[in-house]
């Protein structure tokens, strides 16, 4: 029953936010290794992707990334604790919050039954 409400559209953009989320991590990966040609092609590929498919819904991908964060480095976070991996911990899951209340604002009166909306479908 759960899967039926997912459509392939919100499916899609929710792998989008997850492959834009990793361009990003990439891009500062490659600028840590002073590698400025890296940083430059997945900076502007997750720009261009993240204008693409998310112009007006941007808090909904910093919602989608922040959770991507969270999973990941939340699990890194237990079993390798580190101050670093629990600081992004910590803070992924404010900005979660954060955005998750600010796409709530976009959408006054949003039905728990119609949350798709927010997707741009239905």
């Amino acid at each position: 029953m759960a899967g039926e409400r997912f459509t392939l559209r919100t499916w899609f953009m929710m792998f989008m936010a997850i492959a834009i989320t990793i361009l990003f991590i990439m891009s500062s990966t490659a600028l840590w290794r002073h590698n400025f040609r890296e940083m430059i092609l997945f900076l502007i590929l997750g720009a261009s992707l993240a204008f693409l498919f998310y112009r007006g819904r941007l808090a909904l991908l910093a919602a989608g990334g922040c959770t991507f964060i969270v999973v990941n480095t939340g699990l890194t976070a237990v079993f390798h604790p580190s101050a670093v991996g629990i600081l992004f911990t910590v803070a992924s899951a404010v900005g979660l919050v954060f955005f998750s209340r600010r796409v709530g604002k976009q959408h006054p009166g949003l039905l728990p039954d119609d949350w798709q909306k927010v997707f741009g479908n239905k």
